[in-house]
């Protein structure tokens, strides 16, 4: 089976929801500041859309395929950059590298787990998906 852009643009922008509420929640937790949460969550939705894209697109055309281990490499490759991008961008937005490293520190456990339901329901899921 082939994947369309299309499915890659849609779970791109489903992810990113539930993603920058994550770190909307995370950021305003860690700093009590509502207005670096939605600066740092604003951002994140251009860079992360566009990653998560190509990250995508990647792993569907990756050699592991239907596979368990799939679901579980996965969610840490796209981990790696997704974190390397909210730390440069809290950091920024923070000027403070250690609230930067407790946003990635809450994000490596609340992203993984979210990121692995949200996986495993568009992998049982049959939109843009052609035969």
């Amino acid at each position: 089976m082939n994947s369309s852009k299309l499915r890659s643009i849609a779970k791109s922008i489903t992810w990113r929801i539930i993603g920058s509420v994550d770190t909307f929640l995370l950021s305003v937790l860690i700093s009590s500041n509502i207005s670096y949460g939605f600066s740092i969550s604003f951002i994140e939705i251009v860079t992360k859309t566009v990653l998560y894209y190509f990250h995508e697109r990647v792993w569907f055309n990756s050699r592991i395929k239907n596979s368990k281990i799939r679901h579980l490499i996965k969610p840490f490759s796209w981990r790696v950059i997704a974190t390397t991008d909210t730390f440069i961008i809290s950091a920024l937005i923070f000027d403070d590298y250690t609230m930067g490293i407790q946003l990635i520190s809450f994000e490596l456990v609340t992203k993984i787990i979210l990121f692995y339901i949200h996986d495993k329901l568009w992998y049982l899921s049959k939109f843009g998906l052609k035969k």
